[in-house]
């Protein structure tokens, strides 16, 4: 696989990671949310993979460093969206117990 395949693979796992953190937030369905930072999970995986894989590639092309200049712009957007939607699962979950920060 090449490092556009992992980036395609990463967009798509945060997509679907955000649409599912949003139906848990509908359902309050504990599988749901598990389901959804199982995604998001593998979404980091093949970032991980692409930003190594994009290493690999440029050193092949003689270069000495990775080559992150624009590996940010497509993906950041749905890690901030995952990442988000899963401190909000958890402040959601955290308050349906009486556990979440207290008002005075």
């Amino acid at each position: 696989m090449t490092s556009s395949q992992f980036f395609n693979i990463t967009t798509i796992a945060y997509f679907a990671s955000m649409v599912l953190f949003i139906t848990y937030l509908i359902s309050r369905s504990r599988g749901i949310s598990l389901i959804a930072t199982a995604v998001a999970g593998i979404g980091f995986v093949a970032n991980s993979a692409a930003i190594l894989m994009r290493w690999f590639e440029a050193k092949g092309m003689g270069y000495d460093q990775a080559p992150l200049s624009n590996l940010h712009l497509p993906a950041d957007g749905f890690q901030i969206q995952a990442a988000g939607g899963r401190r909000v699962c958890h402040a959601v979950r955290l308050s349906r117990h009486g556990l979440g920060p207290t008002r005075t």
